[in-house]
């Protein structure tokens, strides 16, 4: 269960005490869009059309790091903005 979905993966999820992932890695496979927080979705889609996401970090603060199939890591705040690129 994810974000309140149960969704069927064969990546690797990492899940804190209360149920909600910290982690889910692809292993350089695409993540599916459902369980991508849906702003980080849209900001990917309009800015890297042709990159997938191969996995979500949740760091501290609210923030999330992306890693995508270019190779890229994307760090956003817990508002969805963009904070930093790491390429």
């Amino acid at each position: 269960r994810i974000d309140g979905q149960i969704v069927e993966l064969s990546d690797d999820i990492e899940m804190d005490r209360n149920g909600n992932w910290t982690e889910i890695d692809g292993h350089k496979n695409a993540l599916p869009s459902s369980v991508i927080p849906e702003k980080i979705q849209k900001f990917i889609s309009e800015n890297y059309p042709n990159q997938t996401v191969f996995s979500l970090d949740r760091k501290d603060r609210g923030r999330i790091e992306v890693k995508l199939s270019n190779g890229w890591e994307l760090l956003f705040d817990k508002n969805f903005q963009l904070i930093n690129i790491d390429d």
